[in-house]
């Protein structure tokens, strides 16, 4: 971590606005700016930079409390520049709750042009953005309401706070790429009537002192329920160009990116006035754009007085279809989606690829890997944008594979380094989901044995910053002695927490009492650390554990997902077992295919999606995506069954590429259709075909054999 010092700056908020949810702010310069600049730039909790009526970049790089990543900017010779700050006030897993603050500086030739707390920025309330509104997912802050008739404040007083402690950006740039709306693909009418449904997520009627927002009988406007009053009539699909198109008094259109990607909203309209709405999602639901099909309010609204303006939406999200309702005649002179995701430059050319069908499964995930990793490993760009452990660990191969480093890895793990505590849980556990919030005292046990598991790799494998490894020793021993407690006379962690996650199926429904994917994950953490910090106590403890696992669980055939404890305090096994159970057993190296060959030949030949099929083994629950598919392809690639990763490949995700042009977090479209950890799967590709090629020179007696280079993925 690089330290960064400001010269002039100091962090500044609206005077008595600090403490207020959902404020956003302006900070102009009173004076036009005639020669190429720099900005260094920090705060909490979003930024937005305008360069003559021009979103310029977005920001900050999130990081752990207490700390603040600076951006660097140049800045070109301008008429009008604008810096917009929200400032939420509000627990979410996408930016923390914390005090809100804007820490900025113009210098030019080492001269100052303006800095908060110094002068020459004019601070004005935007009371455009409606602040009473519902939020718009349980893991993100509000919606985007919009009403343009209000004008900003008169110039805010600033008041000053003491300054965190900064440390330069080191994540890459966005490029902001700009991607328009090609098609108008539906158009109709609509009417202002209740359609019966109801919006009734805990993020809008549960809010609490552990999910914070505005009482919904204190709205100014609540835009789910009036989105649910938008009746469409006499629809119509088309294919019109969507550029000067123009949407009549109560009719709406559907525009189409043609594919999934992630960004910020931005139409230059022309309207007689009225309300425009818009809802968004990645996908069609029964030939419409559904804005509750995610546990998430994706949708906007503008009340906008005559004439011709652009309108950005502040926050990013993912899309392929947007609808936009009018009230009054509108026309879109242009529609687009600013992109905000990993810059293509930094992306590595992809291998030679002669299946069309496997080249398009790769850019799919090389397409949701740059849309979940630009400041931090993110699930997914829309309904959480959060940066969780265990997908992380399937994200930093693909950082590797596709960029040939591992920068964003290096700043997420540092993430869980740089605070001594987590708030809102148990002291010695590591949260799950960093930076963000957990006021409901929440964690998942297994996702912190991820980290271990991520850490190993990291040091071992790509060859990262050992320093980390000093870092995170403390932290780990701490984690081990915490799930102490939950051990039985066997060694087994036994009811270990309410909130396990194995897999996306029958799995999870599997966790209680003892539960053993989450134990052959112990084992697998603990032999990490043991191997990590050379302690042989706690690798000797990891083999005693994986005995007892095998001979507690494996029956013969098949490993057993759980015991359940009778009314006597004895563990019975339940006789129920999944598909994800035996793939944790070999990637957590219980067993192995050398002691386990029957086993290991089943998985492979009969299990998978070819299942799906045959039918086999139905007395095995299927496995899901998440985590099941993603650990199957890593044992896969690490036993050199490349011909068989790459069929898997092409039946788990043939029709995602060919829908979204983006990988899914579950196997059937009913989540997220772009979600990070599924971009393993491109550095199972690249693994895959880069061993085909060599074996192939190999045969051709271009390349000596054996070949000994070390090619990353090990189990």
């Amino acid at each position: 971590m690089e330290r960064f010092e400001f010269l002039y700056a100091l962090p500044v908020w609206g005077k008595r606005l600090r403490s207020e949810m959902n404020i956003t702010l302006s900070f102009k310069p009173e004076f036009a700016i005639e020669n190429d600049c720099v900005l260094h730039i920090a705060g909490r909790n979003l930024w937005q930079i305008f360069v003559d009526g021009e979103l310029f970049a977005a920001g900050p790089a999130r990081t752990a409390q207490g700390y603040q990543r600076v951006d660097e900017l140049k800045i070109p010779p301008c008429k009008e520049f604008e810096i917009i700050v929200a400032g939420y006030n509000v627990n979410s897993y996408y930016v923390m709750d914390e005090p809100p603050y804007l820490q900025a500086e113009l210098v030019c030739s080492e001269k100052l042009l303006a800095a908060t707390g110094k002068g020459g920025f004019v601070i004005r309330q935007k009371n455009s953005r409606l602040r009473k509104v519902q939020r718009y997912s349980y893991q993100r802050p509000f919606v985007e309401v919009y009403d343009l008739n209000r004008e900003d404040t008169e110039p805010l007083c600033e008041e000053c706070f003491p300054s965190l402690i900064s440390i330069k950006r080191q994540v890459p740039y966005a490029e902001y790429e700009r991607a328009p709306f090609e098609k108008v693909i539906k158009c109709g009418d609509f009417e202002l009537r209740p359609t019966g449904r109801i919006y009734d997520d805990w993020s809008l009627c549960g809010i609490c002192d552990y999910i914070k927002g505005f009482p919904r009988e204190d709205l100014e406007c609540e835009l789910s329920e009036e989105m649910n009053g938008l009746f469409g009539i006499n629809g119509e699909v088309c294919d019109i160009c969507a550029t000067e198109y123009t949407i009549e008094e109560g009719s709406y259109a559907i525009f189409s990116l043609g594919k999934v990607l992630a960004g910020f909203i931005v139409l230059d309209i022309e309207t007689e006035g009225g309300e425009l709405y818009g809802a968004f999602d990645e996908m069609l639901t029964e030939g419409d754009v559904d804005f509750m099909r995610l546990p998430a309010c994706s949708a906007v609204k503008w009340t906008l007085p005559a004439g011709r303006r652009k309108l950005f939406m502040f926050e990013p999200y993912s899309m392929q279809y947007f609808k936009l309702y009018a009230t009054a005649k509108t026309t879109i002179h242009n529609a687009e989606l600013i992109r905000f995701d990993f810059p293509s430059k930094l992306v590595l050319p992809p291998p030679e690829m002669n299946d069309a069908v496997i080249k398009k499964i790769y850019d799919a995930a090389v397409s949701s890997f740059r849309a979940n990793v630009l400041d931090l490993y993110m699930d997914c760009p829309t309904r959480e944008r959060a940066p969780w452990l265990c997908d992380s660990f399937f994200i930093s191969h693909a950082e590797k594979a596709l960029t040939g480093k591992s920068v964003v890895e290096t700043a997420f793990l540092e993430h869980y380094l740089m605070r001594d505590k987590f708030d809102n849980i148990p002291d010695g556990m590591i949260t799950s989901c960093y930076p963000a919030d957990h006021h409901d005292h929440g964690f998942i046990p297994n996702w912190a044995m991820w980290y271990v598991l991520q850490l190993e790799a990291y040091i071992t494998e790509r060859e990262g910053d050992r320093t980390l490894l000093d870092m995170a020793k403390g932290r780990i021993y701490a984690l081990v002695e915490f799930f102490k407690k939950y051990e039985n006379s066997d060694g087994l962690l036994s009811k270990a927490g309410r909130w396990v996650l194995i897999d996306y199926s029958r799995s999870d429904e599997l966790i209680q009492d003892i539960n053993y994917p989450l134990n052959m994950l112990y084992c697998k953490m603990l032999k990490a650390a043991g191997n990590l910090y050379e302690d042989e106590s706690m690798k000797a403890k990891a083999q005693k554990l994986s005995s007892v696992i095998l001979e507690k669980s494996f029956d013969g055939q098949w490993f057993c997902d759980n015991a359940v404890y009778d009314e006597n305090g004895v563990a019975h096994n339940s006789g129920e077992c999944t598909e994800a159970c035996q793939y944790y057993a070999f990637f957590c190296g219980i067993v192995s295919e050398k002691t386990h060959p029957v086993l290991w030949e089943r998985l492979v030949n009969d299990f998978g999606p070819s299942r799906n099929v045959s039918g086999c083994y139905p007395e095995i629950a299927k496995a899901n995506i998440f985590l099941g598919y993603m650990i199957r392809l890593y044992l896969l690639a690490n036993a050199g069954k490349y011909d068989k990763a790459i069929e898997d490949i092409r039946l788990y995700f043939r029709h995602m590429a060919e829908m979204t042009e983006t990988l899914w977090e579950y196997d059937e479209p009913t989540h997220s259709l772009n979600h990070g950890f599924t971009s393993f799967v491109a550095a199972i590709i690249k693994k895959c075909l880069c061993h085909s090629f060599r074996k192939k020179q190999i045969e051709e007696k271009i390349l000596p054999s054996p070949l000994s280079r070390k090619t990353g993925l090990q189990a």
